[in-house]
């Protein structure tokens, strides 16, 4: 097999519609799945820059789209999802099958601030990331409602509607959602019909939800809210219960300083932050004085506002540039001698 060295293009594209073998099979008739994929980790092994492209299918591939997220985000892979193209006049495809770009814009992440929707909204804000998605974050407040009583309603859903705002609002202060295209939604209503009301409203794509809500009877009310939203929903959905659809781990199994530098921009670009500051960080333990990495580190800290720790890296790169000017000036000091 080639190396980067034989001065051929070092990047590699693939078409690979499934990561499942068997399904492999079915979409190309070819039992070759097994070859494919140590053909990508070698490539990977000896330095190349491996696309993959995906034909994006509905009802073939489309449950694996969180699958190959996982891909690109634990290997050194770029993974894009294709539009169908159909080749010549006639074709065996039917074209309602496959998923235009388009049809994975719009995102909505309903939440009731528990733990399973803090991983649903973790979730949906990197698939948000991932497929450049706008993002509608919902909770819904169950309004007051006057049954032999004096009390004003509308003053107590405009107290609940306040307090859930506030809530909100805390709630979201835990989230990375720099750059990220999202609105806050808040609605008064029955749960079930006010999440189905803005998935048609927005035109969703995808839902994500949790399984379960909060603890009692609003634990019961969520696992119904769940079952009932799914029954009747247009859209494709996710649901999570204790099990992320996505987790962000990066292996450092190429100690190349290249490809994890790569690696670094792609999530920097993306708003993973923190793990780009983790690639910058490897490159640096390959070689402290990686100034390009040094840099990094300090634009992801502006993008997060922490200018005392941009600061900081800045001073790093200057004084690297310092040693390396000095090194110079006492070699050619050196050689001036050597040659007198």
């Amino acid at each position: 097999m080639p190396t980067p060295e034989c001065r051929l293009d070092s990047k590699t594209v693939c078409w690979l519609d499934s990561l499942q073998p068997e399904k492999f099979f079915k979409i190309t008739g070819r039992d070759d799945f097994n070859k494919v994929w140590q053909g990508l980790l070698k490539a990977r092994d000896i330095g190349f820059r491996v696309k993959i492209n995906v034909v994006a299918m509905k009802g073939i591939n489309d449950d694996e789209f969180i699958d190959f997220a996982q891909l690109a985000l634990r290997e050194p892979f770029q993974v894009r999802f294709i539009e169908f193209m159909p080749l010549g006049e006639k074709s065996s495809w039917d074209k309602e099958q496959f998923i235009r770009a388009e049809d994975i814009k719009n995102i909505i992440c309903p939440v009731d601030f528990s733990k399973e929707s803090n991983r649903a909204l973790n979730n949906a804000i990197i698939i948000s990331r991932l497929f450049d998605a706008k993002l509608v974050i919902l909770s819904v407040y169950s309004p007051f409602r006057q049954i032999f009583t004096k009390l004003d309603p509308v003053e107590i859903n405009e107290q609940r509607k306040s307090d859930l705002i506030k809530e909100f609002n805390k709630f979201l202060e835990e989230f990375n959602l720099i750059d990220v295209n999202y609105i806050k939604e808040i609605k008064g209503g029955e749960p079930a019909e006010e999440i189905l009301k803005a998935i048609k409203n927005y035109k969703s794509d995808l839902l994500l939800m949790g399984t379960t809500g909060k603890s009692g009877i609003n634990k019961i009310l969520m696992g119904s809210v769940t079952e009932k939203v799914i029954r009747e929903v247009l859209c494709s959905f996710i649901t999570l219960k204790n099990v992320d659809a996505i987790t962000l781990e990066l292996e450092s199994k190429i100690q190349d300083i290249e490809n994890h530098y790569a690696t670094a921009q792609e999530l920097f670009e993306k708003g993973f932050f923190e793990e780009s500051i983790n690639q910058f960080n490897i490159c640096l333990g390959i070689n402290y004085t990686h100034i390009p990495s040094l840099k990094g580190i300090a634009k992801v800290y502006e993008k997060l506002g922490d200018v005392n720790s941009a600061k900081k890296y800045r001073e790093m790169v200057k004084n690297v540039l310092d040693q390396i000017w000095n090194l110079k000036i006492e070699q050619e000091v050196r050689k001036q001698i050597n040659n007198r």
